[in-house]
């Protein structure tokens, strides 16, 4: 089946038939020319009739689209163009463990990124700035949060709730959306949908009282439904003041691995961080597999997958918790494997940060 994107995103055919390479031919106003999907792929276009399985199914006036195919699962579109454009997503999965259509038709001008899963996903990411503006009659520190969500998968989603949690010492001034509830601690949203390829941006404001810690982590955890599935995505920001933390949290570190004694081809990863200090911790692991090791599965998924690369948000990790990250690997020749994970953490008290590493052979 044939996915056309605004206007056309060729890697869809690629991961959606499980092929590594696909052709696809499309008539421009030079010539007729066969391209080949593999990797990345630039195309401009002006003045185009395009044909998929002789239908026609797009007029441009221009064109300017780049895709990187990262592997099957994912994929970043990048397009500009005008004209008309009938976007159509129709297939089923590989594994046929659902399917997707939809169709809609665009006229006008538009600029537009992408970034798919074939699974439902939502990316979430929050970014922080601080400045200093009268407020309450007085010259006042304040934290300016955006909060950007992203419908990234292969399903709409809806309801979506938004929990974002103030730092310690902060208040909750104005929001471009205003919350259905907010208290000293935090606020909550609730939207009602967020279709496929859909974004949204949450503007917050929070003061900076004489009470908040020199260090500033704010965190957001957000729950898009599908169904009666909670898709789960989280961020979280860190304003360091660059003094030497006074008492740095404790965290421990563990990676393990091993075969499938069914499958020796399959490699079962373990990861395992334990908070042992006196605070919270927001947290974030970042695996990269070495070349030859295909992502197959997790659990719980991660926030990013992007090639070899994998994220984990960990937002909330409670003194004393002990989180277990397990996915599965694919490997696509014989050797000898050494896999590193790196993780980053701060208390959420501001209290400080800690790093740690681990490895495991296989």
């Amino acid at each position: 089946m044939i996915h056309l994107s605004i206007p056309i995103d060729l890697s869809w055919r690629s991961f959606l038939s499980a092929l590594s390479e696909s052709s696809l031919t499309m008539c421009d106003s030079s010539q007729e020319q066969q391209l080949r999907l593999s990797g990345s792929y630039h195309k401009q276009l002006r003045h185009a009739t395009c044909f998929i399985d002789q239908r026609e199914v797009l007029w441009l006036d221009y064109l300017d689209k780049e895709t990187l195919a990262l592997g099957l699962n994912e994929m970043n579109t990048e397009a500009y163009f005008s004209g008309t454009a009938d976007y159509r997503v129709k297939a089923v999965f590989s594994n046929k463990s659902g399917e997707i259509d939809n169709e809609k038709r665009y006229v006008g001008a538009y600029d537009i990124t992408l970034s798919r899963y074939d699974r439902p996903h939502i990316t979430v990411t929050k970014d922080g700035n601080l400045t200093k503006r009268y407020f309450n009659k007085t010259m006042a520190e304040i934290m300016q949060y955006t909060i950007t969500l992203t419908n990234d998968g292969s399903r709409s989603l809806g309801p979506i709730t938004i929990r974002d949690i103030f730092p310690p010492g902060t208040e909750y001034i104005t929001s471009s959306i205003w919350p259905a509830s907010y208290s000293n601690a935090e606020a909550n949203w609730t939207l009602m949908s967020l279709g496929i390829g859909g974004s949204l941006t949450l503007n917050l404001e929070l003061n900076v009282t004489e009470f908040a810690p020199c260090s500033l982590v704010n965190r957001v955890m957000v729950c898009a439904m599908n169904g009666e599935e909670c898709m789960a995505g989280a961020a979280y920001h860190v304003r360091e003041c660059g003094e030497l933390p006074c008492c740095p949290p404790d965290m421990v570190l563990d990676k393990r691995a091993e075969q499938d004694p069914a499958d020796p081809a399959l490699i079962h990863y373990t990861i395992a961080v334990q908070n042992k200090g006196n605070s919270s911790l927001a947290a974030t692991l970042t695996d990269l597999l070495p070349a030859g090791l295909e992502y197959v599965d997790a659990s719980p998924k991660p926030s990013r997958v992007e090639g070899q690369f994998l994220e984990w948000i960990l937002p909330d990790l409670e003194k004393g918790g002990l989180m277990t990250v397990e996915y599965h690997v694919r490997a696509t020749m014989d050797g000898v494997y050494v896999n590193p994970v790196h993780a980053d953490a701060s208390a959420v008290d501001g209290s400080g940060y800690d790093i740690a590493d681990a490895a495991a052979k296989v």
